[in-house]
């Protein structure tokens, strides 16, 4: 055999000993039609026919519109010409799915570029991207991590059809202990009572037409529901017979504040729905009668004074608290028509406290 045979063969197959027009016309190359002004050598070296020439003069980039950046510049030219003619590329560099399997099974956006960049195919800003879906991560949702929502991966699919609360959040319905969920028939819609900042403080829109009239207002929009159903279960009973039934709840804090003293049980006289703090006193003088001015004023320790049958307080007296006697107010009366000696005649004359009424 001719010593020279299997160089000769190289030569030939690596198109460095084929005449000048065998090379233009690309015959035995590998890579199809290719410019004529580019030699087996501006790529390949007679020292190794792989890999190829560092300083190639081929600019990707220029040539063909698609730069090799990145990760892309230091991919072998067969991982996008699987069969090496470059004149007729297998993968499009267009289109990032001829070349990258869509593991998002078009659920996704169809630029890969939108959510990957070319450094990284993994190098991906998760929380930046779910802003711009149908979901995006608000409240206690921006803290969690992926895999509590994304248990079910599917090598990157990332991706559900359920994007409502129960989806999520059935286990927290069916087993909460605070108001039985199913077994009171509350909405599956999470948001109708909860917010993605604060799950345990909820409210409760139709709490009104449950309880007797009764809104969720001032503080009681932040009261735990056991403030108020404190028996077993949290069951839908209440006992106060609308907003300002306020002794329904708050008898303790009455008896511990105003037992024996004849104060009214109607709280919203002096308090109001947002705290017990900053008391305001009863309009007495404008709205009744003066107690805070006149000749009343100072002369009584506590409404039981005159509110006798407290904390009934449509009832009062008069006499009580003068040194009078029916008697004398007889005499003293005789001469007034239709003149009764009755606390309610007392001060349809005397709607002041002053003697001098008529």
């Amino acid at each position: 055999m001719n010593r020279f045979g299997p160089l000769f063969a190289f030569l030939l197959l690596t198109g460095l000993a084929l005449p000048a027009q065998a090379q233009e016309s690309g015959v035995l190359s590998p890579h199809g039609e290719i410019s004529a002004d580019i030699s087996c050598q501006d790529c390949h070296s007679s020292q190794s026919w792989s890999p190829m020439r560092e300083d190639a003069p081929f600019d990707h980039g220029f040539d063909t519109g698609f730069p090799l950046l990145a990760a892309h510049e230091t991919v072998q030219c067969v991982n996008c010409h699987d069969a090496l003619v470059f004149a007729d590329p297998d993968l499009d560099g267009d289109t990032c799915q001829s070349c990258h399997v869509d593991v998002h099974d078009g659920k996704l956006a169809a630029n890969c570029a939108t959510c990957h960049n070319e450094r990284s195919f993994t190098e991906v800003d998760g929380f930046r991207i779910h802003q711009n879906t149908d979901f995006p991560l608000l409240g206690s949702h921006e803290v969690i991590a992926c895999e509590s929502c994304h248990n079910d991966n599917h090598g990157g699919l990332y991706f559900s059809d359920a994007l409502d609360c129960a989806s999520c959040h059935q286990d927290a319905y069916d087993n909460t202990t605070i108001l039985p969920h199913a077994e009171n028939g509350f909405s599956l819609d999470c948001e109708t009572c909860h917010t993605q900042f604060v799950w345990p403080d909820a409210i409760f829109p139709d709490h009104a037409l449950l309880a007797n009239g009764f809104e969720l207002i001032g503080a009681h929009e932040f009261a735990g529901c056991e403030s108020c159903h404190s028996s077993p279960g949290y069951e839908l009973v209440f006992d106060a017979q609308g907003q300002e039934d306020c002794i329904a709840c708050h008898q303790s804090d009455y008896n511990h504040e105003h037992a024996g003293s004849g104060t009214p049980v109607e709280c919203l006289l002096c308090h109001n729905t947002d705290g017990w703090g900053g008391t305001r006193r009863i309009e007495h003088d404008n709205t009744y009668f003066p107690i805070y001015s006149g000749s009343h004023r100072g002369e009584w320790n506590g409404c039981v004074d005159c509110h006798q049958a407290a904390p009934v307080m449509t009832s009062f007296t008069c006499v009580s608290c003068h040194e009078h006697s029916q008697d004398r107010m007889d005499r003293e009366h005789d001469d007034v028509r239709d003149y009764i000696f009755d606390s309610a005649a007392c001060l349809s004359c005397h709607p002041d406290g002053r003697e001098e009424d008529d």
